[in-house]
């Protein structure tokens, strides 16, 4: 059993490390295509100047000792501070009017709160995709407490931005044991406006992700009440965002590699109360949500084949895709459109077949997935209120903060390699690595990364570690970093959770 633990693990961050690798091949292609070959003196003054100040902010984190709690939590409260204050200057120069899904949530949280129906027909959006109406209610929650002013939602985002910094920082500590790679995780994390971009709309990745990584890490406790939290937790996740059963297979997966080391029965016991707990509770809700009347079609989703025929359009590189949308919605009947839209899929996979085109389609999938801008900002209308020589440069800090996550978890992914203990992380590389496998045949947008950026920030972490020790061999004196025990371990007393 022990071999096939290490087995999986090798095998686990080796096609991590290939996945990094092509990442970061794609990303430096249109690092250069895009902001080295254009406005050459202006972007690279720009470029310069970012990463001064990213060496600067490292350099001054790494000086700072680690062996007492109280400087790690004053200088975690300094970034948290930071961060905040910064996101709330963002708000400030962001349109406040909601787009797209985020227009759907807020506007028609407005409404459903004075009892107007969701939906009218079987082709309305949340009748298609009707398992939205989890974030819905949250959505209704802020409106009915806060009012109808979107800085409410704003700031809640905020707030849980924060949270998903934290949660970086503790779970960064607990799975490599050191204090300086959770504040360079935190760092990467922080400065990245690709990441915190949409808090400016009624976005439920955010959410989302924070329940995913307190879910993930409840794992990690391995006890009977941290998985049944787990389990709440996670199906939690699971109705605010979709993305829920990447999460739940990776966590599934790696609970049946890690913690059935003997075939014993509490073993057993610990993963099926895992899983009842996350079916029990998503059940639960959907029949919630149809016997309230918000919306009778539960959370299931009604349109399957969307997503896939979106995903397989050759033209539009498996993006989002107008005129697509409106040719298979050409119907107000949701019978006649679907099977259209068989008709289209079918299409789109002999056509692919005959041409060839499979391996480009998934490169160009890869790339506006992982290695371009996340579009986060273009969501935002930043450019409607500001000069386009602005949007340029703010796009371009926005990439900036993407990319150095993309440079440094490359390396990260080279340096795991030579933990001895990598157990813990492979709870977390398993959800990243499911979503980029099924991007590849599903819609893509360059947001939809958002969720993972906090996981891929931690190993990014591990990376800027490396090279910093790398270049700077610091002397022993009490201004400067001394080895550290990872106090927030002591926080769970009794065995260590982290050895499976």
């Amino acid at each position: 059993m022990i071999k096939i633990q290490e087995l999986s693990s090798r095998f686990t961050l080796v096609c991590f490390f290939i996945f990094t690798t092509i990442v970061l091949a794609l990303s430096t292609r249109f690092f250069v295509s895009t902001y080295i070959f254009k406005n050459t003196v202006s972007n690279v003054a720009i470029i310069a100047s970012f990463f001064v100040f990213i060496s600067l902010y490292t350099l001054l984190l790494m000086l700072i000792r680690t062996d007492s709690r109280y400087t790690n939590a004053v200088v975690l409260a300094f970034m948290l501070l930071l961060f905040t204050a910064a996101s709330i200057e963002w708000l400030r120069v962001v349109p406040q009017h909601q787009i797209s899904d985020f227009g759907n949530f807020w506007y028609h949280a407005q409404s459903a709160l004075k009892g107007v129906p969701l939906f009218h027909s079987d082709n309305d959006y949340f009748a298609k995709y009707a398992y939205q109406s989890g974030f819905m209610i949250y959505v209704m929650i802020i409106v009915k407490i806060f009012g109808t002013n979107i800085f409410a939602m704003q700031m809640a985002n905020i707030v849980v931005q924060v949270l998903i910094l934290l949660m970086t920082y503790l779970i960064s500590n607990r799975v490599f044991h050191d204090i300086r790679v959770s504040r360079l995780s935190v760092l990467l994390l922080s400065v990245n406006l690709d990441w915190f971009a949409l808090s400016s709309q009624a976005d439920n990745q955010y959410l989302g992700s924070l329940l995913f990584l307190i879910a993930l890490y409840l794992l990690l406790i391995n006890k009977y009440w941290s998985l049944f939290l787990s389990g709440i937790v996670l199906s939690s996740g699971w109705i605010i965002r979709p993305v829920g059963p990447v999460v739940f297979m990776g966590a599934i997966l790696f609970l049946l590699i890690f913690f059935l080391k003997k075939p014993k029965l509490y073993s057993v016991l610990k993963i099926a109360l895992f899983a009842m707990t996350c079916f029990v509770i998503l059940s639960g809700t959907s029949l919630l949500v149809q016997k309230s009347g918000l919306n009778p079609y539960g959370l299931k989703n009604y349109d399957t084949q969307w997503k896939f025929i979106a995903g397989l359009n050759y033209q539009s590189h498996g993006m989002y895709s107008a005129d697509l949308d409106d040719s298979l919605n050409a119907s107000s009947s949701r019978k006649l459109n679907k099977l259209h839209e068989k008709v289209v899929l079918n299409q789109q996979i002999r056509d692919l077949n005959e041409k060839h085109q499979w391996l480009k389609l998934f490169v160009n999938k890869i790339s506006f997935l992982w290695a371009r801008n996340s579009e986060a900002i273009s969501f935002t209308q930043f450019n409607s209120i500001h000069t386009d020589r602005l949007t340029q440069i703010v796009t371009l800090l926005g990439f900036l903060g993407s990319f150095m996550v993309i440079i440094f978890s490359w390396i990260g992914s080279y340096r795991l390699f030579k933990i001895e203990n990598v157990s813990p992380i492979i709870l977390f590389i398993l959800p990243v690595l499911g979503f980029a496998l099924v991007e590849l045949i599903i819609e893509v947008q360059g947001r939809y990364r958002i969720e993972f950026i906090p996981i891929i920030s931690m190993i990014a972490g591990v990376g800027l570690f490396s090279v910093y020790k790398t270049m700077v061999k610091p002397k022993r004196n009490p201004l400067l970093i001394r080895e550290n025990k990872p106090y927030l371990h002591d926080l769970f007393s009794g065995n260590d959770p982290m050895r499976f």
